[in-house]
């Protein structure tokens, strides 16, 4: 299966605080893309699934023309929105162009702590408007003018808005009066303006996740994905049993496999997270393909990522070497590793803290 995430825009009408793509936003003005073109290309990348994203894709206003071109040729859509832009007109033509999700960005169900990191009034004028389109999406399935549409909204996790297990049970409760049943709870990305923002990864992501198991629990009406490696799943799971409300784990690493990323140039790259590096770097500059120059296949492989992921295998520390996840887990980014030269760090490792945690005879 070939997911591919496309910026169709860099428009944006908001600058929210934990955004990846910060430095690459314009102004948010409308504006009209070539449908054919962009059709054309992306249809070379032979994708089962798309992931319209942003900028904010609703600034784009014949992308329901694109949206309905893609779904004619069975690729399956989805489109992530700040809701910001939505009108009584603009919902009924997004369910009529088949689109097969939509995931409505929402940060808190306490307005000031939303608003902190979008921009204030944000979540007054967002609640209205997934509120009406929730409504007007129900009367119109139920009279079989649309298809079914998956309704999600979507929390990117960071310190400034989920603290403690009250705040991830609140916007369990925003959804349920949303009339919304899925919430894909997204790790941040720590690009743009989100390197501004306190993170420890290798504790905070543990925490925040087991917070979202908890809670999950107690919705089992609510479907929650929750994009972790096996290794963290395995341990919510043990922790949490078979209760446990979350789904979303992430394979082996990407890049060259069958994820990619499609910016709004029409550029390629093998990893939905190459575009929070600088564009000007060799690396980069080395594993993206201009989809409207190329001909023929365009191949998902690229040959110094296998390179490294090789080579990352054959110098596997002791602790990775013994791991049962090994192939599930690449320590380091590649792109990481190429461009900013991170190595691996023993101390973010979940298995480590598992393995030390049964020497101690502790709970896990």
């Amino acid at each position: 299966m070939i997911n591919i995430f496309y910026d169709i825009t860099m428009n944006c009408n908001l600058r929210c605080k934990h955004c990846y793509n910060a430095k690459h936003l314009k102004k948010g003005i409308p504006e009209t893309i070539d449908i054919e073109k962009t059709f054309s290309n992306l249809l070379k990348l032979n994708p089962d699934i798309i992931t319209i994203q942003g900028g904010e894709p609703l600034l784009v206003s014949n992308l329901e023309n694109l949206i309905l071109k893609l779904r004619n040729m069975g690729v399956q859509v989805y489109i992530t929105t700040n809701a910001t832009l939505l009108t009584p007109n603009r919902i009924v033509s997004l369910l009529k162009s088949k689109v097969n999700g939509i995931f409505f960005s929402i940060e808190s169900a306490d307005s000031l702590t939303n608003d902190l990191i979008r921009g204030n009034g944000i979540f007054e004028k967002v609640y209205e408007n997934i509120k009406y389109f929730s409504l007007a999406y129900k009367n119109l399935y139920m009279k079989k003018l649309v298809q079914r549409t998956k309704l999600s909204l979507s929390v990117t996790l960071t310190s400034l808005n989920i603290k403690t297990s009250e705040d991830v049970e609140k916007i369990f409760k925003l959804a349920i009066s949303l009339d919304i049943f899925n919430i894909s709870f997204l790790f941040m990305v720590n690009g743009g303006n989100a390197t501004q923002i306190e993170k420890n990864e290798s504790s905070l992501d543990i925490f925040l996740a087991e917070k979202i198991a908890e809670i999950s629990i107690k919705f089992p009406k609510i479907k929650v994905v929750l994009g972790c490696k096996k290794i963290l799943f395995d341990y919510l799971k043990l922790k949490y049993g078979d209760n446990l409300n979350i789904s979303g784990v992430k394979g082996k690493c990407p890049a060259g496999e069958k994820l990619g990323y499609v910016n709004e140039k029409l550029e390629f790259y093998p990893c939905g997270c190459i575009n929070i590096f600088d564009e000007k770097h060799s690396f980069i500059l080395s594993n993206k393909i201009q989809l409207e120059r190329e001909n023929g296949e365009i191949k998902m492989f690229f040959c110094k990522l296998d390179e490294f992921k090789k080579n990352m295998k054959k110098n596997q520390n002791k602790l990775c070497s013994s791991c049962q996840y090994k192939e599930e887990c690449i320590p380091v980014c590649p792109f990481d590793n190429a461009i900013l030269g991170k190595v691996f760090n023993p101390k973010s490792c979940l298995e480590l803290k598992r393995k030390i945690s049964s020497l101690k005879k502790c709970n896990i």
